[in-house]
């Protein structure tokens, strides 16, 4: 349960936000208070696969209706825990598997905390954190996808966490931050590629690996690839992509 609701933190942010549901705000404020115990007392890892992603949209969804105590407890509990205690541990081994969905998956959200909470109350310009993980994330982009844009890894995990990139650098884009089609050109021809994932019989799309059938995440970049490509293919992909029985089906 704890797990799903770090999950769906913010949905129930932006429900509380959009109807101005006091439930809904309350239940996010005590989420966000209660993420640090929750991970220091779990059994797993309840932050993996990029989970912590989610809260953050929440702290970001409802940082007006936090108190100024609120806002900085979160923010230097993430910052010291997600992003600096990363680094430490990881500065030395990241690059040695930029293209693993679990490197990736604990990259990614502490990339998007300092370019959220940078410049906070006493928080800083986190400058040295910020050069580190665009590294970390410039070598995940050229590593996990391949001069043609097919995912290096499996077309489940692969392709899933192209996705996860593609969103990243949509972000740093219009923040100003990166250029990732500069730095990475294979990363347009992604949405080509994703097209070849489709079984023969042109009915169902292929995963491989133990990752399930994610493919209506792909909903997210394919009309920005269409955009930046002039694509039509991939503006008819998008419309016929629908989730069936057992998975996502044209």
């Amino acid at each position: 349960i704890g797990c799903r609701l770090i999950r769906q933190a913010h949905d129930i942010a932006m429900i509380g936000v959009l109807d101005d549901n006091a439930a809904a705000l309350t239940a996010t404020r005590r989420l966000l208070a209660a993420l640090p115990e929750v991970l220091r007392r779990a059994r797993y890892d309840v932050l993996i696969h990029a989970a912590l992603t989610y809260p953050l949209l929440a702290y970001d969804l409802v940082y007006d209706r936090l108190t100024a105590t609120e806002r900085q407890a979160f923010a230097q509990w993430v910052i010291e825990t997600q992003v600096c205690h990363y680094l430490a541990r990881n500065r030395g081994r990241y690059l040695k598997s930029p293209g693993m969905n679990l490197t990736l998956g604990r990259m990614l959200p502490a990339l998007k905390a300092v370019l959220l909470m940078a410049h906070e109350d006493d928080i800083g310009a986190l400058d040295d954190e910020w050069a580190e993980l665009i590294l970390f994330f410039e070598a995940s982009l050229n590593a996990a996808i391949g001069p043609d844009g097919y995912p290096e890894e499996d077309t489940g995990y692969g392709s899933d966490f192209l996705v996860m990139l593609f969103r990243a650098a949509e972000v740093l884009r219009r923040a100003g931050r990166f250029n990732a089609l500069e730095r990475c050109p294979q990363l347009a021809r992604s949405g080509r590629a994703l097209l070849s994932i489709i079984e023969p019989w042109g009915e169902n799309l292929a995963t491989t690996g133990d990752a399930g059938d994610h493919f209506q995440n792909r909903h997210h970049i394919l009309p920005r690839l269409a955009a930046l490509t002039g694509d039509r293919t991939l503006v008819w992909f998008m419309g016929v992509l629908r989730n069936g029985g057992g998975g996502v089906k044209l």
